[in-house]
């Protein structure tokens, strides 16, 4: 990113995981600039502990765009119905528009701020992991596919059109899942992340282990820089 700073990133895509670019864009074309800007930001949690949790699931949306080249469906922090909440559902849907056939993939995301080691990520957020795709059902997966119908309108033309057929019942398309796992650069340990390829689940996904240096630093700096702009 050159001298460009992670948490500037985070701070421009962070409010689109709240709220659709859509109806943003609605309120601007209404002429009301600075109300878009403010109902939106009103989303963000307050809590330490979801601005935790949420910037995880955010940073790991931004990285399956900017990097597996895939395009979010939608994310479930548009569900909130309070800003400290997170709905119990699949963090993150996306479509992979390449190949023969578009691919829907559902993203489970954990997290962890703690800095040192042993972070023991191995008895925590990794399993963690597994525990939730375990648990999530065939209810759920209807439930999702449901919101991700409803939240197409961002989406390009073309794409949108590849991701209403993924999304039609009886389509067919291929149903994948993948797991995130996001941590500070100093806690990765190969003694820990060995359990990741021994840990055993019904559903098949490949995980992505996010790296990120000073994470706790760079999620404050971000809400920072969001609540700064909402208070002037």
């Amino acid at each position: 990113m050159g001298e460009d700073r992670l948490e500037d990133l985070m701070a421009d895509r962070a409010p689109l995981y709240y709220r659709s670019p859509q109806k943003i864009a609605e309120m601007l074309r209404d002429g009301h600039f600075k109300s878009a800007f403010v109902e939106t930001v009103a989303r963000l949690p307050i809590s330490e502990h979801f601005r935790n949790s949420h910037f995880g699931e955010i940073l790991s949306g931004v990285f399956a765009q900017e990097v597996l080249g895939w395009r979010l469906l939608y994310s479930k922090l548009r569900l909130n119905t309070a800003e400290n909440s997170n709905p119990h559902k699949m963090d993150l849907l996306f479509l992979d528009p390449d190949g023969s056939v578009p691919t829907l993939i559902l993203g489970e995301v954990k997290s962890s701020m703690k800095s040192g080691v042993p972070a023991g990520h191995d008895v925590s957020c990794y399993p963690s992991l597994f525990d939730s795709l375990r648990e999530y059902s065939e209810l759920d997966l209807q439930y999702d596919l449901t919101a991700a119908r409803d939240h197409l309108d961002d989406l390009p033309l073309d794409e949108r059109r590849l991701a209403r057929q993924a999304l039609l019942p009886y389509s067919g398309s291929p149903i994948m899942y993948a797991g995130f796992v996001v941590v500070d650069t100093d806690t990765r340990s190969d003694s820990e992340t060995s359990m990741l390829a021994t840990r055993k689940s019904e559903k098949q996904f490949d995980i992505d282990l996010v790296c990120v240096e000073n994470l706790a630093e760079v999620c404050a700096a971000t809400y920072g820089l969001l609540k700064a702009m909402r208070d002037v």
